[in-house]
């Protein structure tokens, strides 16, 4: 869920046994704010994640099984 320079932000919702598999990093509020829920049985998995890194933007990641 990595935002380019132009995007304003984004939020992604993984539930109900899906998996993410990312092979690199998952920026979470790079640049602009971003939202990441893990709910429900919900899988994310990554090498690397990067949560709120801007000084100027916001992440939240909300895990609840």
């Amino acid at each position: 869920m990595e935002n380019g320079p132009d995007d304003p932000g984004g939020s992604l919702d993984v539930a109900g046994g899906a998996l993410w598999t990312n092979a690199s990093r998952i920026s979470v509020g790079d640049g602009a704010s971003g939202l990441l829920d893990i709910r429900s049985g919900g899988e994310v998995r990554s090498r690397e994640a990067w949560i709120g890194l801007s000084g100027t933007a916001g992440g939240t990641v909300n895990v609840d099984n």
